[in-house]
């Protein structure tokens, strides 16, 4: 599959999409996600819609959904997107005492689990892509305290998660790491100088994994036909 570059889905914005069916999509993050935002609208667009988007301002997941007179509630969105970055996540591990790093999963699960029982709406959350301290080295994975044992069990409840709430979906951005690399990942230029988790080379496929849960959630499905050589229609 032929992803289109960031700039051409900056370039779709200028497109007429008075007749496209609309979302409101809300984005919220605890990182900059100006160039996330753009990314989403634009492959809305490459997709055949035309998308109402509410970022909030940085670093407010929280006090987007504690405070029910906040910019979220009002915008009343179709899906909510939320990005807590595994960079981020990081950060705040180094800061925790020691006793309480092996707890550092459930703390941000009670959280999750807060945010789906908030809202009614579809909440489309980004699970973590792996980072190893390499503090422990080969023993992280015995070492309940470990940062990649944690986030490894997070990813996990997540799944566990999204059983439990109907409107609660996880987009599998671990997986495009997986897929493409951290280097393609992950740009440590962006991160330094504009908090930017995501470099501009993933977040088209990151765009285009958010859209097709949405797409998915709306009715909306890639159909596929078979036919033999002679152009014979199978399957009815």
């Amino acid at each position: 599959m032929t992803f289109p570059t960031f700039n051409d889905l900056k370039k779709n914005l200028k497109k007429d999409t008075g007749a496209f069916p609309l979302l409101k999509i809300a984005l919220l993050g605890d990182s900059a996600t100006q160039f996330l935002s753009l990314a989403i609208k634009g492959m809305g667009v490459e997709e055949g819609y035309r998308i109402d988007l509410y970022e909030a301002d940085y670093n407010q997941i929280e006090q987007q959904f504690m405070d029910k007179s906040s910019g979220l509630y009002g915008f009343n969105p179709d899906y909510i997107v939320v990005f807590h970055s595994a960079r981020k996540l990081l950060q705040h591990y180094n800061e925790l005492p020691t006793s309480e790093q092996s707890q550092l999963a459930e703390q941000r699960l009670d959280f999750i689990r807060f945010i789906a029982g908030s809202v009614t709406c579809k909440v489309i959350y980004y699970n973590y892509p792996e980072i190893d301290d390499s503090v422990f080295g080969s023993y992280s994975v015995k070492v309940e305290s470990s940062f990649l044992f944690q986030i490894r069990k997070l990813n996990y409840e997540l799944m566990l998660l999204s059983q439990t709430f109907p409107n609660f979906f996880v987009c599998d951005i671990a997986s495009l790491q997986n897929t493409c690399g951290r280097d393609m990942m992950f740009s440590p230029s962006l991160y330094v100088n504009a908090d930017l988790v995501l470099s501009l080379e993933i977040l088209p496929r990151v765009a285009m994994l958010t859209l097709s849960i949405v797409e998915a959630l709306a009715g909306k499905f890639k159909k596929c036909l078979i036919v033999d050589l002679d152009n014979t229609l199978w399957g009815g």
